[in-house]
């Protein structure tokens, strides 16, 4: 539990990096973390979603002690004006 603290806490940080001031980072429960990306077209919104793998990669390289490998799947939702 200790180490997936950690990891929890370090992918925080990565998520935090990977966004700007005004963008929404939040845990929705376990290991899943929503993003709002607001004014962010589809290319913007892949180049945040490569920052967050790479930085992911990052963590898994420097924690040799974890017993299953890490990583992640990213999925994008565009949302338009006026979309519930």
């Amino acid at each position: 539990h200790k180490t997936g603290d950690e990891v929890l806490k370090q992918v925080a940080l990565v998520l935090e990096r990977s966004i700007r001031a005004g963008d929404l980072a939040a845990r929705v429960g376990g290991d899943e973390f929503l993003l709002w990306l607001e004014r962010t077209d589809e290319a913007g919104a892949q180049a945040v979603a490569g920052r967050i793998l790479a930085g992911i990669s990052e963590i898994a390289a420097g924690l040799a002690e974890l017993p299953k490998k890490l990583g992640a799947s990213i999925g994008l939702a565009p949302v338009q004006s006026g979309d519930t």
